[in-house]
């Protein structure tokens, strides 16, 4: 196997070695770096890159393109937000549904994690809640989640 396609591969499986760390994080960022690495694969592949400085260049320039260009609108598909006459209808999906703390809650400056569907949010309550608990939630601002203990409910 030639050096290039060395190369191209190797831009590849860390392409996927981000969506990896993309899926254990909530933050929407890795995906785009991803999208750079496998475009400067593809062009590696069809032979149109070869050197270091053209491979990062196309790699950063992709990257930071994508992430300006289509963040905010990755962010509301895969976190469903639909604007219908101003009003959050992802709202409903959250509301209501119970969550696990992960770390500890504690009011204030101090925000804990839940994990709800498989994902960990930042977290906030009035009251402490300890690692371990059941929680409710009652509200989401953005990545952050306004929760209860489920023993208030």
């Amino acid at each position: 196997m030639s050096a290039l396609l060395n190369a191209a591969v190797g831009w590849f499986l860390f392409g996927v070695l981000l969506l990896v760390v993309e899926a254990m994080h909530t933050g929407i960022l890795a995906v785009f770096f991803a999208l750079g690495a496998w475009t400067t694969a593809v062009l590696m592949w069809l032979g149109v890159l070869e050197g270091t400085a053209a491979q990062l260049a196309v790699f950063l320039i992709v990257s930071v393109a994508s992430l300006l260009l289509l963040r905010n609108k990755l962010r509301k598909w895969m976190t469903g937000l639909r604007h219908s006459a101003g009003e959050d209808a992802a709202l409903d999906d959250f509301a209501g549904n119970l969550a696990i703390v992960v770390e500890d809650i504690v009011p204030g400056n101090t925000p804990g994690k839940v994990e709800f569907r498989g994902a960990q949010w930042i977290a906030r309550a009035d009251v402490p809640i300890s690692k371990g608990k059941v929680v409710k939630i009652i509200a989401r601002d953005n990545l952050t989640l306004s929760v209860q203990s489920n023993e208030e409910v």
